[in-house]
């Protein structure tokens, strides 16, 4: 029984120094709101709006380096709440100012598809757009496109 008790122990520590080791520092964080601050001051005025809100989340898998999204209050509601989820891998490779400014603006850039039109209108049709293997990489390339016109 003891035996077990430490087991469990030792298992709960490493697997909450694992789960500690894959979250955003509050460095890490910072850093990725200022750039956000920036972008949508400089190339991205049409998120500049009163009742934006963007919450920051850690990605823990390692399939993705940045995921921008919408809640349920979005959809149902209306509201111009949206996540952007950043994983933390991105900071141990040392990803570059430019490469961060430029991976954020993308993600800002599906923000500014989000924002901009209804839930039947705009949101569904890019759901299911992007559940296509094939039409998810043609909006994904479309989404770059747009960000490179915008400098």
């Amino acid at each position: 029984m003891l035996l077990e008790i430490l087991c469990f122990g030792l298992f709960s520590l490493l697997f909450s120094f694992q789960v500690s080791a894959n979250q955003l520092t509050s460095d890490q964080l910072r850093t990725i709101q200022y750039v956000v601050g920036d972008l949508i001051e400089t190339t991205h005025p049409s998120l500049n709006v009163k009742d934006l809100q963007i919450e920051y989340y850690t990605i823990k898998k390692d399939d993705y380096y940045f995921v921008s999204n919408f809640g349920a209050g979005r959809v149902l509601l209306g509201n111009n709440h949206y996540k952007l989820g950043v994983n933390p891998l991105v900071f141990k490779n040392n990803i570059t100012a430019d490469a961060l400014k430029g991976v954020l603006a993308h993600e800002l850039r599906h923000t500014e598809d989000y924002i901009s039109g209804s839930t039947l209108g705009t949101l569904l049709p890019i759901g299911l757009q992007i559940m296509v293997k094939e039409s998810r990489i043609q909006y994904e390339r479309k989404t770059d496109l747009k960000v490179v016109l915008k400098g």
